[in-house]
């Protein structure tokens, strides 16, 4: 059996290669990586079929673990944690764009009248 596939099925290994990467093991770090990209791709193919999209957010996923990795520590299931960062990380991104939208799409009157204090006007 391929190593990679036995350690995304491996709760237990996760926990130790999680362990050694919150420790600085940057080697740990590529094969938590590794183990968990093709799945965490997958869910992301839920959102977008947009694989260029999904791989973006998979790294950023990853550099936010590797930057903030000293505060990991009181993960317990990394699958389940992974997932629901890279979920995070997506919706976000189509919060942001969501507002710009509506944003950009409001005419100058509409953006000049959202400013004003409706309270004031009789």
């Amino acid at each position: 059996m391929n190593l990679n596939v036995q350690m995304m099925q491996d709760p237990e290994m996760d926990m130790v290669l999680w362990s050694s990467f919150v420790e600085g093991d940057r080697n740990a770090f590529e094969q938590l990586y590794r183990s968990h990209v093709r799945r965490l791709a997958n869910y992301g193919m839920r959102f977008t079929g947009d694989k260029e999209e999904i791989m973006g957010f998979i790294h950023d996923l990853f550099l936010s673990l590797y930057i903030n990795r000293q505060r990991l520590i009181g993960v317990r299931n990394v699958a389940a944690y992974l997932t629901i960062r890279m979920r995070n990380i997506i919706i976000d991104k189509y919060r942001k764009e969501s507002r710009m939208m509506h944003t950009d799409n409001m005419s100058p009157f509409e953006k000049m009248y959202d400013a004003w204090d409706n309270t004031s006007i009789p």
